[in-house]
């Protein structure tokens, strides 16, 4: 995917009017924070800072990898840090705040594959609510991943309540 400047240039601008109506137009004492993935090009951080920088003259700005920052975080800096989102995960290792790049683990996996696999197990249960992209993110949000708790019951928004097999769920998120 290409990056768009004018799409950072136009979120940050954005940003950058609420903290100026806050605190009445002086915010040119006010350092930015950025976090960015373990992936991200060059040219992306050089277009961020030249832009904080040159538009909008903040003192100073940081870019940091948001698994370093879940991580301290917690307190701590050093750990594991698994980062899941809509179409990827990962884990990776960090020590005193730096990435041990060999640890580094990327598997092609998220909320999508594992709404689209606990849809897909309900084709042979008859559930008409199946196709209704609501119901399966509130049926991710309800269910235990826990194989200890055999089922799950689950309100459908037609009123009906059903009992969800957990080896449904649980298969759901194998990867």
């Amino acid at each position: 995917a290409q990056y768009d400047t004018n799409v950072l240039e136009n979120v940050i601008e954005s940003c950058y009017d609420q903290l100026s109506k806050k605190l009445n137009g002086k915010f040119d004492a006010v350092p930015a924070l950025f976090t960015e993935h373990l992936y991200d090009c060059p040219t992306k951080r050089d277009s961020i800072f030249e832009l904080m920088f040159e538009k909008f003259g903040i003192p100073s700005t940081y870019l940091a990898p948001s698994p370093i920052l879940s991580l301290y975080s917690s307190g701590r800096g050093s750990g594991i840090v698994i980062e899941s989102g809509n179409s990827v995960t990962e884990t990776l290792a960090i020590y005193e705040g730096y990435v041990i790049h060999d640890s580094i683990k990327r598997q092609d996996y998220g909320g999508a594959t594992f709404s689209l696999n606990l849809k897909n197990g309900f084709k042979n249960k008859d559930i008409a609510s199946q196709d209704n992209p609501e119901f399966i993110i509130n049926l991710k949000n309800q269910c235990s991943l826990d194989p200890r708790v055999p089922s799950t019951d689950i309100q459908l928004p037609d009123g009906n309540v059903v009992a969800i097999d957990s080896s449904l769920v649980n298969e759901s998120s194998k990867f």
